[in-house]
């Protein structure tokens, strides 16, 4: 049985920065997985997420980027996507 598309109504990127260690990958990890870890795995680059939820009787489609962030006297470059 084919699974019929969803109706995407509203796309969201968000991306986490912080300091290494303060739990990035756990927010991201509770947010959609519904999982919560004490143990300490450092992140090794960019690594996303995408999770949809029905509100309001709209599909809203949300990616979570988790980053490993290193201020190394670079600038920070963002781009959004439509």
């Amino acid at each position: 049985m084919e699974e019929k598309p969803i109706d995407i109504s509203l796309k969201y990127k968000l991306v986490l920065i912080g300091d290494e260690g303060v739990g990035k990958t756990s927010l991201m990890d509770q947010c959609v997985r519904d999982t919560f870890s004490e143990k300490y795995w450092p992140s090794i680059g960019v690594d996303f997420i995408c999770k949809t939820v029905n509100f309001n009787n709209k599909n809203i489609r949300t990616q979570i980027w988790d980053t490993v962030f290193l201020l190394i006297n670079f600038p920070i470059i963002l781009w959004i996507s439509y």
